[in-house]
């Protein structure tokens, strides 16, 4: 579990930072496809990786969040 959150932190940074592809964003962070993290990352944020970018949400969702 700390390693999907470490990965889903280190993603919003990278995408907040960068402008590198989700496919990118997710090789730099450890997954072997952009859609596996978007996913992921959708499931953590609410939002999935575009959105995110473009400032539409700030703190993670869920149980599995905290």
């Amino acid at each position: 579990m700390r390693v999907w959150k470490t990965r889903m932190v280190r993603a919003a940074e990278t995408l907040r930072s960068t402008d590198l592809g989700t496919a990118a964003v997710a090789a730099h962070v450890g997954y072997k496809s952009g859609t596996a993290m978007a996913r992921s990352f959708r499931r953590y944020f609410g939002v999935g990786p575009g959105d995110y970018r473009r400032g539409l949400s700030i703190e993670p969702l869920g149980p599995l969040a905290s």
